[in-house]
């Protein structure tokens, strides 16, 4: 079977994450492994709690609030050469 990696970026958007991770689970993955790394950097809007709670399959990175785009996706890549 084959993998599929999903990096989502994220700073204090909240309800647009959930959104997304909401339609992404309503995908049919049947043909690979989905895995969903979210790299949440510094948000205080309770992004990590969100998670845990109605995502615990996600996968989480956390940054320290300076990592931006760039270093958010390497990060995430980093993560994924660990699974």
């Amino acid at each position: 079977m084959k993998n599929l990696a999903i990096i989502i970026p994220t700073f204090n958007r909240k309800v647009y994450l959930s959104n997304l991770l909401n339609q992404i689970s309503n995908l049919s993955h049947s043909d690979f492994d989905l895995y969903i790394i979210v790299v949440v950097d510094g948000s205080t809007d309770a992004t990590i709690e969100m998670l845990s709670e109605n995502f615990p399959q996600v996968h989480k990175v956390k940054g320290t609030g300076d990592w931006w785009y760039t270093k958010s996706i390497n990060e995430g890549l980093a993560y994924i050469k660990n699974l």
